[in-house]
C-alpha cells in the first residue's frame, strides 16, 4: 500500500514538474534586415508570429531594427531566435508611434524622434495586423537570415 502511494506521489510530482516547465519548441536563430524601397528602416519592431494555418505553433519572437535596418529575434521569454517554420510577420513603426504618442510635457521620458522632420507613416496598416499582413518568412535550421522588403 505504501509503495503504491509513493509511486503515485512520484508520478504526480513528475507530471506537475514537466507541465510547469512548459512545452519546448524547436528554435532557430533569426536575424535580418528591413528595407523600404531598398533602403534600411530604423526603429521598426519586427514580430514573427508562428503561422497556425501552416501548422506552426509556439511563442512569438520580436526584434527592433537599428540604424542600418538590422534586427535579431528573441521570444518574450528572452530565448534567442524563432520557432522553426512559417511565420506571419508584423512590422510596427516605433518611430511613428513615438512621434504621435500623447505624452504630457512634464513627463520624464523625452522622445528622441520628436524633431526628426515631417511625420510620415513608413509602414502600411496591413503589415501591422496579424490577419492582414501579406508578409511571411520561414525560420529554418541551422539559422535564418532574412530580408523583409516593403514598398
Amino acid at each position: 500500500m505504501f509503495r503504491r502511494l509513493a509511486l503515485l506521489t512520484v508520478g504526480v510530482v513528475t507530471t506537475a514538474f514537466t507541465a510547469c516547465q512548459g512545452q519546448q519548441f524547436p528554435m532557430v536563430p533569426v536575424e535580418g534586415v528591413v528595407l523600404k524601397d531598398g533602403k534600411p528602416l530604423d526603429n521598426v519592431k519586427v514580430e514573427f508570429h508562428p503561422d497556425r494555418e501552416s501548422g506552426v505553433v509556439g511563442p512569438r519572437s520580436i526584434g527592433l531594427t537599428d540604424a542600418s535596418g538590422r534586427f535579431r529575434l528573441q521570444t518574450d521569454a528572452g530565448d534567442d531566435g524563432a520557432v522553426v517554420g512559417t511565420h506571419r510577420v508584423i512590422l510596427v513603426d516605433v518611430d511613428y508611434l513615438e512621434r504621435t504618442a500623447p505624452i504630457p510635457a512634464d513627463h520624464p521620458i523625452k522622445l528622441k524622434h520628436k524633431d526628426k522632420g515631417p511625420l510620415v507613416k513608413r509602414i502600411k496598416d496591413d503589415c501591422s495586423e496579424y490577419y492582414r499582413t501579406p508578409l511571411r518568412q520561414e525560420a529554418k535550421k541551422p539559422n535564418s537570415t532574412v530580408t523583409i522588403e516593403i514598398k
